[in-house]
């Protein structure tokens, strides 16, 4: 298996299904999306600075992992 499709199905213990994930590529807008419903006190929490969104640059490194050195996972439930 790629490490980049990496997928693996859970429960949590009040028996939620989830699917643990590799952060691909396209999940750049569920990232926005989410970024956009934090907090001021958690923004500045996370980045150390206030901030109004994220750059593309952030996106980029949030999302285009090499799964190396670099890996981010996602849990996602299922619907």
């Amino acid at each position: 298996m790629h490490l980049d499709r990496y997928e693996a199905a859970e429960l949590l213990r009040d028996g939620t299904a989830i699917r643990i994930r590799a952060l691909r590529p396209d999940d750049k807008a569920a990232i926005l999306e989410g970024f956009a419903r934090l907090s001021e006190a958690t923004i500045y929490q996370r980045f150390f600075q206030n901030k109004k969104q994220l750059t593309e640059e952030e996106l980029r490194y949030l999302t285009e992992l090499d799964f190396l050195d670099h890996v981010a996972l996602a849990a996602v439930v299922d619907q």
